[in-house]
């Protein structure tokens, strides 16, 4: 809900709280949270604590970074395929440990566990429904999708904010982000705009021409010639001014998104923090 939308526009306060619990009832089993938002561990029947909302706070923002779900299912055993396929398998001291490992996935003759294929899980006559509007199989692959040509600050942008997403939804809840520590991440200070990108780069911009370089021929022009070049001249200023204006709303549009993304986590994460 927001709370003034005029005073405090960025201003939210959490007030769905129709599957929430308290921490004495976190059964190992219990199943809760839609698939789409459903954590790793309520799927394999681990323990499970708060980092279960990391979790679908970390599927809502991918919502809001790439348009469309991550894991767009409503099965257990399709949103574990679309997991395995961008973040990899689980670690296996998780499949041990796991209430319902034997539920999706089926342990190799080396005691390794691997997901069920289709039709050992859904049987000959049944198959996953696959919705998924991407094609990339990495997070890592995303930090590159709908970047503008030479923004170096939207690259920075979004590669922190996808090192902070693939923190938010890591397999072992342990090695999960807090929601003290996504306060502090560099996608949220900002601290990346004063030091120096490694994974971007933008090349240098080629010398400004030198005046005294050019020069002039001065063959007499036809009659009228002149005044047809400088109309040609304010045409072509006129057009690359409107281009020129139309490329910096979209780069301030990228701007205000990531500066709205930003607020509206704060302001979640301070509710969460209370």
């Amino acid at each position: 809900m927001m709370v003034d939308r005029v005073r405090q526009p960025f201003r939210v306060k959490l007030i769905d709280f129709s599957q929430a619990m308290f921490s004495s009832q976190a059964k190992p089993g219990r199943i809760l949270q839609t698939p789409q938002y459903r954590a790793a561990e309520i799927m394999l029947g681990l323990p499970f604590c708060e980092a279960v909302d990391i979790w679908a706070l970390g599927c809502v923002m991918g919502i809001m970074m790439f348009g469309f779900e991550l894991f767009p299912t409503t099965t257990d055993y399709d949103a574990l395929l679309f997991i395995i396929d961008l973040l990899g398998p689980p670690p296996q001291h998780l499949m041990k440990a796991a209430q319902k490992s034997k539920v999706c996935f089926k342990k190799t003759d080396c005691g390794q566990w691997r997901l069920k294929t289709p039709e050992e899980y859904w049987g000959p006559d049944l198959s996953s429904h696959d919705d998924r509007k991407y094609t990339f199989r990495s997070l890592d692959e995303g930090k590159m999708l709908c970047l503008e040509q030479d923004n170096v600050t939207e690259a920075d942008e979004r590669r922190e904010c996808m090192e902070l997403l693939k923190e938010m939804v890591a397999w072992d809840e342990k090695e999960r982000i807090t929601p003290a520590d996504v306060l502090n991440h560099p996608f949220i200070t900002k601290s990346y705009i004063h030091s120096t990108s490694r994974l971007s780069s933008c090349p240098q911009p080629a010398a400004a021409l030198d005046a005294t370089s050019i020069h002039m021929d001065n063959t007499e022009l036809p009659p009228n010639t002149s005044d047809d070049r400088g109309d040609e001249k304010k045409k072509k200023k006129k057009k690359k001014k409107k281009k020129k204006k139309k490329k910096k709303k979209k780069k301030n549009s990228c701007r205000r998104f990531f500066s709205w993304m930003t607020r509206i986590f704060c302001c979640y994460m301070d509710d969460v923090q209370e």
